[in-house]
């Protein structure tokens, strides 16, 4: 099947007139954004910075570090619900294995020298 000037209409090949003009989408709305999930919506709100005075100093802090930082203060206060909860967020921190300790060259050299003494001894 032909069309006006030659041109082939079929499978793929719609008729000029009826293609898409340039900048033009099928789907002008586009796919629906998805809600934000409860995660991200925390995520964010604990990042935003706010500024905030310690030790007589302004300084911006993430609201999150601010909320550690109340929490670490009422532990220290005699607040048992708060101290509670910041062990329970220490345990939960992971461990920093012993054997990923660096030790500089110079002492290393220092220890071996140690251990040699008492070695000899």
């Amino acid at each position: 099947m032909s069309n006006e000037g030659g041109y082939e209409v079929g499978y793929g090949r719609p008729p000029k007139g009826s293609r898409f003009k340039p900048g033009q989408s099928g789907n002008p709305k586009g796919r629906p954004k998805a809600p934000p999930k409860l995660e991200e919506l925390i995520a964010k709100e604990a990042a935003k910075l706010i500024a905030v005075t310690v030790d007589g100093e302004k300084q911006k802090l993430s609201q999150l570090a601010v909320v550690i930082k109340a929490l670490f203060q009422r532990a220290m206060k005699g607040d048992l619900t708060a101290a509670k909860l910041v062990l329970a967020a220490m345990q939960a921190l992971p461990e920093t294995p012993e054997d990923q300790v660096t030790i500089s060259d110079h002492d290393l050299a220092h220890l071996r020298d140690l251990l040699a003494l008492d070695l000899e001894s």
